[in-house]
């Protein structure tokens, strides 16, 4: 298990009884199923040696509140995984069995305190004594110094239920109730939180289905694993209400409703597999038409982050969780600085909890490993002079095209073979890139396609001479990315591809869609570089390529380029509509394009994912109104419903 945070000075109140307190640590943890827990352990049954960690991991958490805190390095993985869950945790319970949380701000006559409320109506209240809670303490002492003001007496008193709010806020969206501020939603009952808590709605579905003691969250968990046949499903009546009831669970901008709504998709679509796909992008469709009076209209840029400090302390260690990273990459624009330091963390070539020191370490076993993989190519090929003298039809495919990149920036400038019949690389730099394409493609059973030189010598102006990394943030690119599924000679992965793009555009642009169809334009041939060479052809006014690429590598989407052509389509909707008149007119604007700002065009993309997430959404409610004993099965099935999946760190 690996702790999220922990909190010192807490006291756990079982009962009304003032003296009836237990002395601990609220902590909040990862278990080995990467599910997330709100624990809390009691003090007095830890030895002393774990005292000392809590105590530790206490300190170590200021960091997320003061920036310049410089924590000592702590291993936040305790061994012993769930014997040390079930031997030292008091109470431990997944944040989908919370209801709400309740933070109270101390006075001069009650310390600070929190009280939690399970769906299953149990509620826990915790003490705060921030008077010995030294991480409490230490960051009190440091708002006193930057932040307070004596001539405000809007001035508000610090107390450590702040900094665990922020630490729950950081894993799991809370929502604070309308009615009292201090109140947080973290899984929704029929009735939101009241004064009067005894006062329940007995009559509601929620209290008599099965009467569960957890929350629907849990309950759907439970259900999706007894799921094995059709026949298990036949037996139970209420399984497709639940399984649909999860549409009312959170709001849409919450992260977990988002996984969760993967989760109950992907399992949807697996045991309801269907062939009707056409009609269920007719219904899509219909539902989609209702909308479609509403136009996107852009206001201004994303928001910037151009500090690498900002995400990064000084010793290199990352403050922003995965998700974050990911989310940041998606939705803002980023300083070139970040871009190189994070993209080899994005694609795994780095660990996310590395620091500094130990990716320079990992660059050095890289360079031996390449080295190693190089001098096996050279032996297998008997060529390492870079020149079109017996070279394999692969190698010299290569050649031809890393030659012609000499024009793409001077530093690739290449000395010789002014004339293509020599094909001789000088320049070291395309030495370089020719090299990574053949270990790349040499010996694999896709090999080297027109189109991958491009990719590749985009990473490599990156990182200039840093062969062995360009070649891992490559081979990452080709096939965590599946860019390389596009360069299939059975051409399955980019008809994939542009099948995707044409249901999407039939959803959410029925009007484009027919006249598509009206010039035979819907096979989107026209588009097809963009996915081959990840827009690296296409014609930027500024330097906007690397936003797309940055929107690519976040791995935010499922389908991140065809959610960009997307917006490029509808970006250009009523010039194509009211002024192309032919296939050939289409073909040839495209070629000419010229993206003005790819910034809108992101927002565009996010704006119509949300709109087939909500279409997907209304048809589901649609659904919950069908007649259960003459339902038939689910008309989306697993490409439409797919198409939604996310990444989940």
């Amino acid at each position: 298990m690996k702790i999220i945070y922990c909190k010192a000075g807490c006291f756990l109140h079982p009962t009304k009884n003032l003296k009836d307190n237990i002395n601990g640590y609220i902590i909040i943890y990862k278990s080995l199923d990467n599910f997330l827990y709100l624990g809390y352990i009691k003090k007095s049954s830890l030895t002393t040696s774990y005292v000392d960690y809590f105590d530790t991991l206490d300190l170590y958490f200021v960091k997320d509140s003061i920036i310049d805190q410089k924590p000592t390095r702590v291993d936040l993985n305790i061994s012993g995984g769930i014997d040390f869950a079930n031997k030292y945790l008091y109470y431990s319970f997944p944040f989908d069995s919370i209801n709400l949380i309740h933070f109270r701000k101390p006075s001069k006559f009650y310390k600070g305190s929190i009280l939690i409320k399970l769906l299953n109506s149990k509620e826990f209240v915790i003490f705060l004594h921030d008077d010995e809670c030294e991480s409490t303490k230490k960051i009190k002492q440091f708002k006193i110094k930057t932040q307070y003001n004596p001539f405000d007496n809007k001035n508000e008193l610090y107390y450590g239920g702040e900094d665990l709010k922020r630490a729950i806020m950081k894993v799991t969206p809370m929502m604070r109730e309308k009615n009292n501020e201090n109140v947080y939603i973290l899984n929704n009952k029929v009735s939101s939180f009241t004064s009067d808590l005894e006062n329940k709605d007995t009559g509601s579905f929620w209290n008599n289905l099965e009467n569960t003691k957890w929350s629907l969250m849990a309950k759907f968990a439970d259900l999706s694993v007894s799921l094995t046949s059709k026949e298990t499903y036949k037996k139970n009546e209420k399984v497709k209400w639940v399984m649909n009831k999860i549409q009312e669970i959170a709001p849409e901008e919450s992260k977990k409703f988002i996984i969760e709504q993967q989760r109950y998709l992907q399992h949807w679509a697996e045991r309801f597999k269907n062939n009707s796909e056409q009609e269920g992008i007719i219904k899509l469709r219909k539902i989609e038409m209702t909308n479609d009076g509403k136009e996107f209209i852009y206001q201004t840029e994303r928001d910037s982050v151009l500090d690498l400090n900002e995400i990064m302390d000084d010793e290199g260690y990352l403050k922003i969780t995965m998700f974050e990273l990911r989310s940041l990459f998606n939705f803002n624009n980023i300083s070139n600085e970040i871009r190189i330091k994070m993209y080899p963390i994005l694609l795994g070539v780095y660990d996310i909890s590395s620091n500094e020191l130990k990716r320079l370490q990992d660059d050095e076993n890289m360079k031996l490993e390449y080295e190693k993989l190089s001098t096996k190519l050279n032996l297998s090929t008997g060529n390492d002079n870079f020149s079109g003298d017996g070279l394999d039809e692969n190698s010299f495919q290569i050649l031809k095209d890393v030659y012609r990149l000499s024009s793409m920036d001077p530093i690739l400038a290449n000395d010789e073979g002014e004339e293509e019949e020599n094909w001789s690389l000088s320049n070291e730099h395309l030495i370089s890139i020719n090299r990574i394409l053949l270990n790349l493609t040499q010996n694999h059973p896709t090999q080297y396609v027109q189109g991958m030189a491009d990719i590749v010598s985009t990473i490599y102006l990156l990182y200039p001479s840093q062969e062995a990394l360009v070649y891992n943030i490559s081979l990452r690119m080709f096939d965590d990315l599946k860019l390389r599924e596009n360069f299939r000679e059975d051409q399955k992965g980019i008809t994939h591809n542009l099948d995707i793009l044409n249901i999407l555009t039939d959803i959410l642009m029925p009007s484009l869609m027919k006249k598509l169809k009206q010039i035979d334009a819907e096979n989107f041939v026209y588009v097809y570089k963009m996915f081959l060479v990840l827009f690296t052809r296409e014609n930027f006014k500024s330097h906007d390529l690397l936003k797309f690429w940055d929107y690519t590598i976040a791995g935010f989407r499922k389908y991140p380029q065809t959610w960009i052509v997307l917006g490029i389509l509808y970006k250009y909707k009523k010039y194509i509509i009211n002024q192309v008149s032919s296939f050939d007119d289409l073909f040839i604007f495209f070629n000419k394009l010229e993206i003005e700002n790819a910034d809108e065009i992101l927002q565009i993309s996010d704006w119509l994912y949300l709109k087939y997430f909500n279409t997907i959404k209304r048809f589901d409610m649609e659904r919950l109104k069908w007649d259960v004993d003459n339902e038939a099965d689910d008309p989306l099935g697993p490409t439409l419903r797919g198409i939604l999946d996310q990444p989940i760190d």
